[in-house]
């Protein structure tokens, strides 16, 4: 099997494609991408190419930004998906993985496809959105403006369940994989119960570790390090784990909507008494053309605020990786409802409500398909691989293309850590000890802030202030609400 890559400026930034071809000597890959996009081979013990990672990778295993070919231990006679799985396990950053073994093509995301992958069966080709496969015109032919509409992409919308914004065009979800000879989508992992750790705590140590392993295989590369800093949950995490590191990170803030938004009040409160390096980020507000851009090169498959906001972070590309807590929300508990337990009865109607999505047919047929092939009957894990699946990945991750002007990685999330947070029990994920016992383990004093909080009056009026600025977020509430 030949597998061949060329750089291609005609492509936008950070796209690719992937072309299967049979030839007179046997299967053909072709992958073209923007040289914006790292491109790394990966070879066997007797340096064949086997594979390519199109992204940012991090080895965790040598603890560095990947800058060159990673080779790995894997016989040539390995199963191609249990060889798939030691890559993915070894990585942190963000990747896609595409592997030519025994025979075999696959395509492989990370741990919440955050180097997105999409792809046409009766076109024979797969890449980064629509944008990369389509010709202009078959991009306006196959847009399908109703589901654009249902589902109010300009707004807060977005499109789980595999689906995108055209017809034919199918998404490659996370914990899937993809079959580049007949074009099958299938799950790779989990194929049966999450089971839960006994040693929690050891689970917390070993997310940690992973943290700071990316945090330093990025202070030692070629751009410094601008992260997060704001009133939730996650990033909270990230500074208690990048303590050790204070003096070489600068931390910075997008500016609220409003002058007393959580983030900008608590952030500036945290920086001024914890000594941080940090500055706020004025809003910088995306003019026509460039918001056009922003949801042409996304594939049309998110827009909401940051469509408007995007340029903000610009400024920061030429010297920084930025750092976020993305992904931290898969340990705890995110679409539970207190009530919920293992047995609770579910259903796409349910699924859909619980992330305020409207009631539409396709997308009601798409949860079912999804749920019969769920390997286990626990309800609450079944909640958090929708979350991770139907979100995280088609909304947050289907971003990355849309704004390639800075290189944002979630350390937070790898394939590691995710198996570890699913892990996690059922009482821990409840009451948020993720966030709260990393945060013991490595700097206790955080706890003392509160999180996306400033008092009951304070949180009234942002409700309020919120509902009256972005209406649409009353609908999707009350969504939540019916189940």
């Amino acid at each position: 099997m030949n597998l061949t890559f060329t750089t291609d400026v005609s492509l936008a930034p950070r796209q690719f494609t992937i072309r299967p071809e049979l030839t007179a000597t046997g299967n053909d890959i072709h992958v073209r991408a923007h040289p914006d996009l790292g491109i790394f081979d990966i070879l066997d013990a007797s340096g064949a190419r086997i594979g390519l990672l199109m992204g940012f990778p991090i080895d965790l295993q040598d603890r560095c930004v990947l800058s060159g070919p990673l080779t790995v231990a894997i016989p040539a006679s390995s199963e191609i998906d249990a060889a798939a799985e030691a890559i993915l396990d070894r990585l942190g950053g963000r990747f896609l993985l595409l592997l030519t073994l025994s025979g075999e093509s696959r395509v492989y995301p990370d741990c919440a496809a955050q180097v997105p992958c999409v792809y046409s069966p009766e076109k024979g080709m797969a890449g980064s959105t629509a944008d990369a496969i389509l010709s202009d015109a078959d991009y306006e032919t196959l847009f399908r403006h109703d589901l654009y509409a249902a589902l109010d992409i300009e707004n807060d919308g977005w499109f789980p369940g595999g689906l995108t914004a055209h017809e034919g065009i199918e998404r490659l979800l996370p914990n899937h994989v993809l079959d580049l000879r007949d074009w099958s989508q299938r799950r790779y992992w989990p194929l049966g119960d999450i089971a839960r750790t006994s040693s929690p705590e050891s689970s917390l140590e070993e997310i940690s570790q992973i943290i700071r392993i990316q945090l330093e295989a990025l202070l030692n590369g070629p751009k410094k390090i601008a992260q997060a800093l704001t009133a939730g949950h996650e990033t909270r995490v990230m500074l208690a784990c990048a303590r050790p590191y204070l003096d070489a990170i600068e931390f910075v803030t997008l500016e609220g909507d409003t002058p007393r938004a959580d983030d900008t009040v608590l952030s500036q409160r945290m920086a001024r008494e914890l000594g941080l390096t940090h500055r706020m980020l004025p809003r910088v507000v995306a003019d026509e053309a460039a918001v056009a851009r922003y949801m042409r090169r996304g594939g049309h498959c998110v827009g909401g605020p940051n469509k408007f906001f995007h340029p903000t972070l610009g400024h920061l590309a030429n010297d920084y990786d930025f750092v976020g807590g993305l992904n931290g929300e898969i340990g705890r508990a995110f679409l539970w409802r207190k009530t919920d337990t293992a047995d609770t009865n579910l259903s796409a109607e349910i699924l859909t409500g619980r992330m305020g999505l409207p009631t539409v047919t396709e997308l009601q047929e798409r949860f079912e398909s999804w749920r019969r092939a769920l390997p286990t009957t626990d309800s609450l894990s079944e909640l958090d691989l929708a979350y991770l699946e139907h979100r995280m990945g088609p909304w947050s991750s289907a971003q990355f293309f849309s704004d390639p002007s800075l290189v944002r990685h979630n350390p937070i999330g790898t394939t590691k850590t995710v198996k570890l947070m699913l892990g996690l029990p059922d009482a821990w994920k409840r009451q948020s000890r993720l966030t709260t016992g990393i945060i013991r383990m490595h700097w206790p004093e955080l706890l003392s802030y509160p999180f996306n909080s400033q008092g009951a009056l304070q949180d009234l009026l942002k409700q309020i202030g919120r509902a009256a600025r972005r209406p649409q977020l009353i609908v999707r509430k009350f969504r939540k609400m019916r189940r």
